[in-house]
């Protein structure tokens, strides 16, 4: 299973810094908080990382339902959804290269830094991608797609906020 597991620990004489990716700079006076911050922060980019996975699988199945009304009609002037496509599979394919960067990049990496942002982008991608989705099935009156895909954008939004005030107790 892929996780995240962050390990860097600068040292300037004393204290450990650690600099997350959401502005955050946070220094400990010893090692061992530091280390037991790191799992914490470990544990919290995992479970972030494992929820955008499960929303971006159920914004394939979305989008793949999506695809069969497209796909034909751009052939067609009233109903021409091809840019709608492709706006959405854009999206998607730009989650799917951050993505990629965990398990090649960032998954044994030191630096909490880029995991943070990565993680932004791809609930930004992916929130983007579910708000046009919910916009096309508004115009196709299809009130339970409109609903499921703003659901995951909420989704995508409440990973976003979590992030950006990670660590929000202040605890070190």
């Amino acid at each position: 299973m892929k996780t995240i597991l962050i390990q860097k620990r600068r040292s300037a004489q004393n204290p450990f810094e650690v600099c997350m990716g959401n502005g955050q700079r946070i220094t400990f006076t010893s090692k061992r908080n530091a280390r037991q911050f790191m799992a914490e922060t470990n544990r919290f980019l995992t479970k972030a990382l494992i929820t955008l996975n499960q929303t971006y699988i159920d914004s394939l199945r979305e989008y793949r339902l999506i695809w069969f009304v497209t796909a034909n009609s751009h052939k067609g002037t009233r109903t021409n959804y091809w840019d709608v496509e492709r706006k959405i599979k854009d999206q998607l394919d730009s989650c799917e290269m951050c993505f990629n960067k965990f398990g090649q990049h960032w998954a044994g990496s030191d630096d909490p830094f880029f995991s943070f942002i990565d993680l932004r982008k791809i609930a930004a991608f992916m929130g983007e991608a579910c708000r046009v989705m919910a916009e096309f099935h508004k115009k196709r009156n299809n009130t339970p797609g409109y609903y499921v895909c703003l659901t995951l954008a909420d989704r995508c939004q409440a990973v976003i906020n979590k992030l950006s005030v990670y660590p929000s107790d202040g605890s070190k």
